[in-house]
């Protein structure tokens, strides 16, 4: 099978779905297909990519911005080197965003299949229903579309995607990766961690109001990994810094930046907290801390339970104080997190040997 992928920046620093793309990529090369990736910006994953013999090709752009004629120009352009450059069977895309494009290689091309891989929530305007938007004109030509579990299949079928055109499939990891086995801290600092980026919907700043409660005990001190990424996310991280400094939190809150290693990162902290505000599609760092043998809480949104393998909610939280209290529980009865049966969940539900075949299949349809 002959697949073109589409991904704009091929960039750790954007995130978890640059990373999942990522896997799938190399590990469908690895099962014998012909992988092309195309890309408008350069990032520290094309090498790898390369070294792991995924052509690359660069294009001046995946979608238009606006009605601008300039746009559609450069648009076309990318449109015809790919036709010209990548014969393929299938478009996988990673992103809703990406369509334009796609759309208009299989109009070109009508024996080519587009499967997009949603990565994201639905957004909240009606995008799919409305045929004045370039998306809602182009969705038509997707024949499949994956989501990661039964929250998100719910999610998009009620933002109009029709149910028969939704296949569920979980993300998928390389466990032998993420494994990594550290020794029990003997400082006697609790070091608690939050990873993502630095933006509003990650609610960071929740997690920094429990430390406020917990920092009536000496010992708690909070590692901060990732980066913010637009004007907003900086404003963000403005307005973190200047909490921490008003609730009197300075020298106990660590910002580390970008995390290129995160064995690296869960190696230093005894819990990692997963304090999102928003429906999140599924949450990458959840598996990738318990496999790393860090135990995770996290809040009540999308999936979290049901990745976390937690129907009774035991590490599941709602509010600020729900938080404060599982933190304390943790830290005082660590043995009552089980991590090997989560770990055994994960790999026999998230595992990439487990999941690649059925994104195949989907491919392949």
């Amino acid at each position: 099978m002959r697949v073109l992928a589409i991904d704009p920046e091929p960039s750790s620093f954007r995130g978890g779905q640059e990373k999942s793309l990522f896997d799938i990529l190399v590990g469908l090369k690895g099962r014998g297909h012909d992988i092309i990736l195309a890309y408008v910006t350069p990032g520290d994953y094309l090498d790898q990519y390369e070294e792991h013999g995924v052509r690359t090709i660069q294009i001046h752009t995946t979608k238009n911005e606006g009605f601008q004629l300039k746009s559609f120009y450069r648009l076309f352009l990318s449109t015809l080197k790919l036709r010209s450059l990548a014969k393929a069977d299938v478009i996988y895309i990673n992103e809703i965003v990406d369509l334009p494009i796609a759309a208009l290689l299989t109009l070109m091309r009508p024996s080519l299949r587009l499967v997009c891989h949603f990565r994201l929530p639905p957004p909240e305007i009606p995008l799919f229903k409305n045929r004045k938007n370039v998306i809602g004109i182009a969705i038509g030509q997707v024949n499949q579309f994956i989501v990661a579990n039964n929250n998100m299949l719910n999610a998009y079928i009620g933002a109009g995607i029709p149910k028969e055109k939704l296949s569920v499939i979980p993300n998928c990891f390389l466990m032998d990766k993420l494994k990594f086995r550290k020794s029990e801290k003997n400082d006697g600092l609790k070091v608690i961690g939050f990873l993502g980026r630095l933006a509003e919907p990650k609610g960071l700043h929740h997690l920094i109001d429990a430390l406020a409660i917990l920092n009536e005990g000496p010992k708690y001190h909070l590692l901060v990994g990732g980066m913010p990424k637009r004007k907003e996310h900086f404003e963000y991280e403005r307005h973190i810094k200047e909490k921490i400094d008003k609730l009197g939190l300075n020298g106990k809150v660590e910002f580390v930046g970008h995390v290129s290693n995160t064995a690296s990162f869960f190696s230093r902290i005894n819990l990692l907290v997963f304090p999102s505000i928003v429906n999140e599609s599924f949450g990458r760092v959840m598996v990738e801390s318990i496999m790393a043998d860090t135990p995770v809480i996290a809040r009540k949104v999308g999936a979290t339970s049901e990745i976390l393998d937690d129907p009774e909610e035991k590490w599941i939280f709602s509010t600020t104080q729900e938080l404060v209290d599982k933190i304390k529980y943790y830290f005082e009865v660590p043995g009552s997190y089980n991590l090997n049966n989560k770990q055994i969940f994960m790999e026999e539900n998230f595992s990439i040997s487990k999941v690649l075949p059925k994104i195949e299949t989907v491919l392949k349809k």
